[in-house]
């Protein structure tokens, strides 16, 4: 039992009653009565808002605050904060410690422990023991379709708005910076999954600021990011990789690069095909970059999605035409970066960064619509999770489809969130 015995299911257990109505006293013997449990609140502040509540004879109205503990309250300062003057009922599973509002008076405390009905936290329980990659997986196909179409769309907004939050934190970094945020941005995703890291270090070492002032010299702009890299070898008779490193030498010296140079081994070749080598996307990186003066303005403003897409599938130089590695030529030529890379490119730094954009500037309306009809446009991605959710019936047509179900994969099915999830608390409580 101790395993479900947290904050979140004590405020799922109260916001859906599934208590011992005839039990419901206050720690003092008053009893209580519920008109109203109230509305969850996912801010700052008590846990549920427009509560009404029978304390007694008297009727309350006011705010929720639910802990596991009592001495949580004191742990968390409320008896500080003046927003916590409006709580009329402390919900815990323990009381451990009485508790006061700022003003000095004792708070109502209602104990969960023994009041909780059996049946809800035998079901969450079992929940939370199954292994399956979704949990409800084998429940799922029993929630009607208006649960899964309300959590599909819901999630799409959060994943938008949590990764233009991601956007404007890094904005805040750069002080406003929207070039060199945009460049760091890109360079997150521009590797893929498994080269993330490496290229996120790279956007540090080698600022857009000085990758710019070259944008117009291809082989300048591949010595900087292969060097930086650190993926030109010490030795070479080739004459393409000589010039590189030339151009290299010089402008580290320039720019003071040489003490902040990556290594060779902070990038991943093992389990990648070799068209996603590091090497090969540097290289599609650096053709990329020749075409744009302003990134962020290309963005923001590419109004035609097929343009953009054939813009960031520029072919890379003839060089890495032919060769995924330094010195060791491929048997058959090597082509642009795939429809399916760009198209995840656009759905991952591009919609959030417009997304993000809006937000800076405070629109009204914070997802643009050519956000929308972009990703009701772009084919759906391939991978594990949507196949998982395409084997329990889930529809996944295009782009909006797909990224919602990544984001209830990684935020709510693996972290066993399932309270917070509409389709998880429907299977909980039928």
């Amino acid at each position: 039992m101790t395993i479900i015995m947290n904050e979140d299911f004590l405020a799922f257990v109260w916001q859906y009653q599934y208590l011992h109505p005839s039990q419901l006293f206050t720690s003092t013997g008053e009893e209580i009565k519920v008109i109203n449990t109230g509305f969850r609140n996912t801010n700052a502040g008590p846990d549920f808002t427009g509560s009404r509540l029978l304390l007694g004879r008297l009727e309350w109205v006011g705010c929720i605050e639910v802990h596991f503990r009592s001495s949580e309250w004191m742990q968390h300062q409320h008896q500080y904060d003046p927003v916590y003057e409006s709580v009329i009922l402390h919900v815990v599973w323990e009381d451990d410690q009485p508790v006061c509002h700022p003003n000095g008076t004792a708070v109502p405390t209602l104990i969960l422990k023994d009041k909780i009905n059996e049946t809800i936290r035998d079901r969450y329980e079992l929940l939370l023991q199954k292994t399956d990659p979704i949990p409800c997986g084998r429940y799922f196909n029993t929630a009607p379709e208006i649960y899964k179409i309300n959590m599909s769309e819901r999630l799409l907004l959060e994943r938008l708005n949590r990764k233009s939050d991601e956007i404007l934190l890094l904005l805040s970094t750069n002080q406003n910076d929207w070039e060199e945020t945009t460049y760091q941005f890109l360079l997150r995703y521009y590797g893929g999954t498994v080269n993330a890291e490496p290229f996120t270090r790279l956007a540090q070492v080698l600022p857009w600021k000085i990758l710019r002032k070259h944008h117009r010299n291809l082989l300048q702009v591949e010595a900087l990011l292969f060097g930086c890299a650190g993926l030109l070898p010490e030795e070479s008779k080739e004459d393409y990789i000589l010039s590189l490193k030339r151009e290299y030498h010089f402008l580290s010296q320039k720019y003071s690069l040489a003490d902040f140079q990556m290594g060779y081994h902070e990038w991943k070749f093992l389990r990648i095909r070799p068209a996603g080598f590091p090497t090969i996307r540097l290289a599609q990186l650096a053709a990329f970059l020749c075409q744009q003066s302003n990134l962020f303005s290309f963005f923001n403003t590419s109004n035609d999605l097929e343009v953009l897409i054939a813009q960031l599938r520029t072919e890379q130089s003839e060089y890495w035409k032919h060769h995924f590695i330094t010195g060791e030529k491929s048997k058959s030529p090597i082509p642009a970066m795939g429809s399916h890379t760009a198209d995840s490119l656009v759905i991952n730094v591009v919609l959030p960064l417009l997304v993000a954009y809006n937000k800076y500037l405070d629109r009204g309306e914070i997802i643009p619509d050519k956000v929308w009809a972009w990703l009701g446009k772009l084919p759906d991605e391939k991978n594990k999770i949507l196949r998982m959710w395409q084997s329990l019936g889930e529809h996944v047509n295009n782009a909006a489809d797909s990224q919602a179900l990544l984001e209830w994969y990684t935020r709510y099915c693996e972290k066993k969130k399932c309270l917070d999830c509409g389709v998880g608390s429907y299977i909980l409580r039928n």
